[in-house]
């Protein structure tokens, strides 16, 4: 079962952005942010509380990572596996990237830079990132 993102901050002392910063993070991707973002960002975006070491994530890292994102499927051949709509919310080691796509709606599924069928990915990036247990 997923948590709260609230509830998890607060056991791991994460902090969060402020309104003006999670704007600033949506200006930069060009995109409506999907409003379950745009809570991570609200209560866990300046910090994770040890989470995700070594990815980019949180602000103000996470500005910039849609260009760098571009870059890289570019770089790569394969331009077509990132979606114009969709917002970049993590980078890892310069090789992986995370994106959402807020076309699919405000809790969207998280796709790890590759097309996979929607019957063997999460319920949500949400449900991916913070489900604890099988």
């Amino acid at each position: 079962m997923t948590d709260d993102f609230a509830a998890i901050a607060s056991r791991l002392g994460a902090t969060g952005c402020t309104p003006s910063e999670i704007a600033w993070v949506e200006a930069d991707q060009g995109v409506r942010l999907p409003a379950s973002y745009r809570e991570l960002l609200r209560v866990m975006g300046r910090d994770l509380g040890g989470l995700l070491v070594g990815s980019t994530v949180t602000f103000p890292d996470i500005l910039g990572a849609r260009a760098w994102a571009v870059e890289l499927v570019k770089e790569n051949g394969v331009p077509h596996l990132l979606p114009a709509s969709a917002a970049v919310v993590m980078l890892h080691q310069g090789y992986f990237m995370h994106f959402v796509d807020p076309a699919e709606g405000d809790d969207p599924l998280s796709d790890p830079g590759e097309r996979v069928s929607r019957a063997s990915r999460p319920r949500s990036w949400k449900h991916q990132t913070f489900s604890r247990g099988s």
